[in-house]
């Protein structure tokens, strides 16, 4: 099992396990306003599954922390179960797709670090950058 990978996006969503984003791929982040400051945004992730371990449900865990690592929203747990498709090739593996709506609440400027988790095994982080627009 793997995280294939994660995307910050404005937003997000999964249909049919395909993922349909908008303004996705983004690293940094110019707020217009005086802090702390709310911003909507959207995390896109994809996972790995082997074919051994399809059938079976499994855990994810997102946190998302400043700079000096105080989590900026509750940590995100998720779970999720994929099944085999009718004549799919055996051994495949397959992917499962989650689109999670997020708050940020950045009480300052600074990088900010995305952690996710699968199954307490696995986890990728990714950081953005936020400042004030001048």
């Amino acid at each position: 099992m793997k995280i294939e990978w994660m995307m910050l996006a404005d937003a997000a969503q999964v249909t049919n396990n395909k993922l349909y984003v908008i303004g996705g791929g983004w690293e940094r982040l110019s707020v217009g306003s005086d802090f702390p400051v709310r911003q909507r945004a959207a995390l896109a992730l994809a996972f790995s599954i082997p074919w051994a371990e399809t059938n079976q449900r499994h855990t994810f865990t997102v946190r998302i922390m400043d700079e000096d690592g105080k989590e900026i929203h509750g940590a995100i747990n998720g779970n999720f179960e994929t099944g085999r498709p009718a004549g799919i090739t055996p051994g495949s593996d397959q992917r499962v797709q989650a689109a999670i709506d997020l708050t940020l609440n950045l009480e300052k400027e600074g990088v900010y670090v995305v952690e996710a988790t699968l199954a307490e095994q696995e986890t990728s982080r990714a950081t953005f950058t936020v400042r004030k627009a001048k």
